[in-house]
C-alpha cells in the first residue's frame, strides 16, 4: 500500500514538472516577442481550434472553434471575407462578441453583423460557449457559427481578435474540412505543449507575471490541490 501511495504521489509530481515546462515555454515566447514593451498582463492571441466549412442545401455553414489562453472572455470578433477567382471580395461580415475594445466598460452583445454582399443569413448564425467536465474547454473555448447564402467564392480568410486585436489567421478554400495547428503570436505550440493540453486540458494556459490574471490563478490553485 505504501508502495502504491508513494508511486501515486512521484507521479503528480511529475505531471506537475509537465505543466511548469510547458508554461515556461509558452512564457519565454511570448517574453521575446513582447520585451520592451511594458505589458503588466502577459498576452497570447487567440488561436483556432478547428474549422469546418460544409455546404448543406446551398448554404455554406462555416463553423470556428476559437481559443484563448487568456480566457474566453478575452475573444473580441471574428471577421471573415470570402473572395472570388478574380481576388475580388465578394463578402464580409463578423461576430462580437463585446460592443468596445475597452473592456472596462465593454458588454458582452454576442452580434453577427453583414459589412458588404449581403450572404450572411444572421438570423441562423450562432455562437456556442462550453459547458461540461472539460475545464480548459468551458474556460478558453467559444464556437462560432455562420451560414451563408449561395455565392461563387474560391478563397476565405477568417480573423479572430483579442482585445488587444492580436489575431489568429486562417486562409484557405472556401469549401474545406480541417483541423487548425494552434499558433502562438506566428508560433506553433511546441508538440509537448499540445500532448500536455489534450491530456489535462489546462497545461497551456499562460501564467501573468504579476498574478492579475484570474484564469491563472485558478489553474495555479487546482495544481496545488492536486499535489496536497
Amino acid at each position: 500500500m505504501v508502495g502504491k501511495a508513494q508511486r501515486k504521489g512521484d507521479m503528480k509530481r511529475i505531471l506537475l514538472i509537465l505543466i511548469l515546462i510547458a508554461v515556461l515555454v509558452l512564457n519565454s515566447t511570448a517574453s521575446a516577442q513582447n520585451a520592451g514593451g511594458g505589458v503588466g498582463v502577459l498576452n497570447t492571441p487567440p488561436t483556432f481550434v478547428s474549422i469546418d466549412i460544409t455546404e448543406i442545401d446551398d448554404h455554406y455553414h462555416i463553423e470556428a472553434v476559437v481559443s484563448d489562453y487568456n480566457g474566453r472572455n478575452d475573444i473580441y470578433s471574428l471577421d471573415v471575407n470570402i473572395i472570388d477567382a478574380n481576388n475580388n471580395m465578394i463578402s464580409n461580415f463578423s461576430y462580437y462578441q463585446w460592443d468596445s475594445t475597452d473592456r472596462t466598460t465593454a458588454s458582452r452583445i454576442d452580434s453577427f453583423v453583414d459589412h458588404e454582399g449581403d450572404y450572411l443569413v444572421r438570423e441562423e448564425c450562432n455562437i456556442e460557449r462550453y459547458v461540461g467536465s472539460n475545464w480548459f474547454m468551458e474556460n478558453t473555448t467559444i464556437t462560432v457559427r455562420f451560414v451563408v447564402r449561395p455565392l461563387d467564392g474560391k478563397t476565405i480568410t477568417i480573423r479572430a481578435h483579442d482585445f488587444r486585436m492580436e489575431e489568429a489567421y486562417y486562409e484557405g478554400p472556401v469549401t474545406s474540412k480541417i483541423a487548425v495547428q494552434p499558433i502562438i503570436q506566428g508560433r506553433a505550440i511546441p508538440i509537448i505543449v499540445s500532448v500536455i493540453t489534450a491530456g489535462i486540458g489546462t497545461g497551456a494556459v499562460i501564467f501573468d507575471r504579476r498574478n492579475k490574471n484570474v484564469l491563472a490563478q485558478t489553474v495555479r490553485q487546482k495544481m496545488e490541490e492536486e499535489i496536497g
